[in-house]
């Protein structure tokens, strides 16, 4: 949980790639993770990578990633870490 991705959602979430979903396989370790790429071929390396969508009905949703990890979304975005850049985005516009 080095960045505040939990480790129970080892081989249980799943990222976004592609405009497909790729599930995560084996533990979360700290500051990585392993995602299984065979249904998605057309990806490449420095590809953008969605860990968590803003979309709520998303499978890679805070929501979601709360429901799989037996808590509350606000724990979920608590957890992120410092070093994870934060951009702010004007959505009333």
């Amino acid at each position: 949980m080095g960045d505040g991705y939990l480790r129970c959602l080892s081989n249980r979430a799943v990222v976004g790639i592609g405009g497909k979903y790729a599930p995560i396989q084996g533990a979360v370790s700290m500051d990585q993770i392993i995602v299984e790429l065979t249904g998605i071929p057309e990806v490449y390396a420095g590809d953008t990578v969605e860990i968590i969508s803003p979309d709520p009905t998303a499978p890679n949703s805070v929501e979601n990633l709360a429901r799989l990890s037996n808590t509350i979304p606000y724990e979920i975005t608590c957890h992120l870490g410092r070093r994870i850049t934060r951009i702010l985005v004007d959505s009333f516009n």
